[in-house]
């Protein structure tokens, strides 16, 4: 079980230190160009700390083995940083997080240089993870990559050749290669691919969280959601406005108390 006890999260902003001197670079040459600036005032700033922009505020909740949960909001609602917070990417600014955290299938990058090829990524997810030190083989591993992300030749190139598409399957291969823990995070951007993909991740994430492992899935996609989650949380403005079942989270989300909330 995780709980987040009235959690929060700051994220410094552009007038913390050091990001203020790129600013104040950006605004001498914007003067030398000749442009104009404008100052806007946001209402998330922490009062007391003008360098921090309030992201999570006040979440309470619970999270039970075998919750399978979907996030839903607009861009800019929170979900992405929840993830972060679960799966201990960011440290909650107030409040705590107790229990388990989450494994983040969030990543976006490989973590090489584009000029290095794909083995070379799964050579460096080996090292980074210390599945040495948990009793798996490097070859063994690399082969099971290779096999599951089927990219083919290209896993023997540099990944600057590789479509979206390529990065998302070697990415996803390699985040579900070994179970490093029972509960996933997952962001929307594993929603995407052709047809045949879509399918091998569904039965790969099925197999991979068992009976017993909770899933926190953020995504703008009803039918991905329904795929693998019963409970909704619904976020807006940084903040957990709905939780309960998955379709009565959706009709809150389309309904006017989720406008006025």
């Amino acid at each position: 079980m995780t709980e987040l006890d009235n959690a929060s999260l700051h994220l410094y902003s552009m007038t913390s230190k050091g990001l203020n001197i790129k600013k104040e670079l950006v605004k001498i040459v914007g003067k030398f160009l000749n442009l104009r600036f404008i100052n806007k005032i946001d209402k998330n700033k922490d009062k007391s700390n003008p360098s921090k922009i309030l992201i999570l505020k006040n979440i309470n909740v619970f999270i039970n083995k075998g919750d399978r949960i979907g996030l839903i909001g607009a861009n800019g609602s929170g979900k992405s940083s929840i993830l972060k917070l679960i799966s201990g990417i960011y440290k909650p600014s107030r409040g705590l997080i107790k229990g388990d955290y989450f494994y983040p299938m969030i990543i976006r990058d490989l973590n090489v240089s584009d000029d290095l090829a794909g083995i070379d990524a799964a050579k460096a997810f080996f090292y980074q993870h210390g599945l040495g030190l948990l009793g798996y083989d490097l070859d063994w591993f690399l082969s099971k990559i290779e096999k599951t992300c089927s990219i083919g030749d290209y896993f023997l190139r540099p990944i600057k050749y590789y479509s979206e598409g390529m990065r998302t399957r070697l990415i996803f291969s390699l985040l579900t290669s070994v179970r490093l823990s029972e509960n996933l995070a997952i962001d929307e951007g594993f929603g995407t691919g052709d047809k045949k993909f879509a399918l091998q991740a569904e039965e790969k994430l099925k197999s991979f969280l068992g009976s017993e492992g909770s899933l926190l899935l953020a995504s703008h996609s009803n039918d991905l959601l329904r795929q693998f989650c019963k409970r909704g949380w619904v976020m807006k403005g940084g903040r957990l406005i709905f939780d309960g079942p998955l379709e009565e989270a959706f009709s809150f989300y389309d309904s006017d108390a989720y406008l006025t909330a």
